[in-house]
């Protein structure tokens, strides 16, 4: 899953179909085994007089609503038609997320000309320029809808024509017809929700999901956002006068639209505050924000990294470090994040965390 996520191809999109259920029913195996639930069940009954932690409480509360939620209380139909929900849920959920994809790498807007790039930071232009040669277009600009490059370009660019384009595509994602269309597999999604709630004896899947939230329930989320309604859509009406006063000022006699938004929100915040974001970015780049992320990591916690060079890895993007603490090791990981987040967990809980070297999901 963290190759689909990061550096997919058909031949792994193919394999996460297929091995996603059957993670799914292993996992409502284990929840729906009646001997395990039992010993949890017990624990759960004597809670009160087992002197436990608040921490403890929780933990096994969660685990045991865990239990009663993959089904571990309903009959062997419950618990199988559960079984085959979950399942189902997984393989859609997938062909949800496969669908949108596939939407976004088959558009590729090729920008003309020079007045095409109008108004697009050096930085962001060089972007485009790099992925019109990705994609073929040598000596060209173009943009995809990759959130790195349709954002930037829906915030900058002048052609008003172009940026709508570009924000129907990236809207209509998983909505075009055809087999990447996601309406029929949201529609069944709905379904299945609504029918597992309702065999666990809920109203609907919202009563279900809410259950842990700091909300508990449909109607009190309900009423923070009715509470918040007339404040925000105040504000939002109060931000689209300023926008539509920027449109004027340009001379353009249109209503602000949505693929407008980003565009006039940037020039309304130069002309209010003179903060041009695209002067901020050369700022944040990635490496820098890994040398400012260790940098506090050696500040509050004492820990030193060590990038480790010619150690196999799934993609040349990918960076190995070793994390030390006055010379031992605190933390072997195969991901620049993970090697963070493990040692400050390990900070926080008192304890050593290691990443197993042959097995970077084993801590």
């Amino acid at each position: 899953f963290n190759l689909t996520g990061s550096h997919t191809s058909p031949e792994l999109q193919k394999i996460e179909r297929e091995i996603g259920p059957k993670l799914t029913a292993h996992r409502i195996s284990i929840y729906q085994n009646m001997q395990l639930f039992a010993r949890v069940d017990a624990l759960m009954q004597r809670r009160a007089e087992l002197g436990l932690t608040g921490e403890q409480t929780e933990v096994l509360e969660r685990y045991h609503r865990a239990f009663v939620k993959s089904g571990a209380k309903l009959d062997e139909a419950g618990r199988a038609r559960l079984k085959a929900i979950a399942e189902r849920s997984t393989t859609l959920s997938i062909q949800f997320g496969q669908n949108v994809l596939a939407d976004e790498q088959v558009f590729v807007m090729v920008l003309p000309d020079d007045a095409a790039t109008a108004g697009l930071p050096p930085a962001i232009k060089s972007a485009a320029a790099e992925t019109a040669r990705a994609h073929g277009h040598d000596g060209q600009h173009a943009i995809t809808l990759a959130r790195s490059s349709i954002e930037p370009f829906l915030q900058y660019a002048a052609r008003r024509d172009l940026r709508e384009t570009a924000h129907k595509a990236w809207t209509s994602r998983g909505a075009n017809g055809g087999k990447t269309d996601n309406r029929a597999i949201m529609a069944e999604l709905l379904r299945l929700r609504a029918e597992s709630a309702k065999l666990l004896g809920f109203k609907n899947f919202a009563e279900s999901s809410l259950e842990f939230s700091m909300a508990k329930t449909p109607a009190a989320v309900r009423k923070l956002l009715m509470d918040v309604w007339p404040a925000a859509r105040a504000r939002a009406g109060e931000e689209r006068a300023e926008l539509q006063k920027a449109v004027a000022a340009e001379g353009a006699n249109v209503p602000v639209a949505a693929w407008d938004w980003r565009y006039y929100s940037e020039k309304v915040r130069k002309a209010k505050f003179d903060l041009d974001e695209a002067e901020i970015k050369p700022y944040l780049q990635l490496d820098s924000m890994i040398t400012a992320a260790f940098d506090v990591a050696t500040r509050l916690f004492g820990l030193t990294f060590e990038e480790k060079q010619g150690l196999p890895v799934y993609h040349p993007d990918v960076g190995v470090f070793e994390v030390t603490r006055e010379g031992r090791q605190a933390v072997v990981g195969d991901r620049v994040v993970d090697g963070g987040a493990y040692a400050v967990l390990g900070e926080l809980i008192g304890e050593r965390v290691t990443v197993e070297p042959d097995d970077p999901d084993r801590v």
